[in-house]
């Protein structure tokens, strides 16, 4: 699992925290290519904002399931629901399991 140190004020100490829901926010942010530093990092959303392409929500959720099992980010459930104008796609996460199936090379 991915680990940040921060400051937590009410225990005055700096504690370990999880970084995996911050690491999946931040894929799914970044436009793909976009970072010259990491240019495999993040998901396609131009791809899919392009005018010539008629978006079908469940083609873009599988992208995003797909770019977070090929960063190792573990996604242990996800559901959509649809609103009248948005859908709202929710992630749940969970630890890493150390195995090497799935993972990439």
């Amino acid at each position: 699992m991915m680990k940040d140190v921060q400051y937590d004020a009410a225990k005055n100490d700096l504690v370990f925290v999880s970084s995996e829901v911050p690491r999946a926010a931040n894929l799914i942010d970044v436009q793909l290519g976009a970072l010259t530093y990491a240019p495999e990092w993040g998901a396609d959303k131009a791809y899919f904002l392009n005018p010539d392409y008629t978006i079908q929500a469940e083609c873009f959720e599988a992208h995003l399931l797909q770019r977070m099992g090929y960063w190792g980010i573990n996604v242990a459930k996800f559901a959509a629901k649809q609103g009248k104008f948005c859908r709202e796609m929710l992630f749940n996460l969970a630890e890493p399991d150390g195995g090497t199936a799935l993972m990439r090379g």
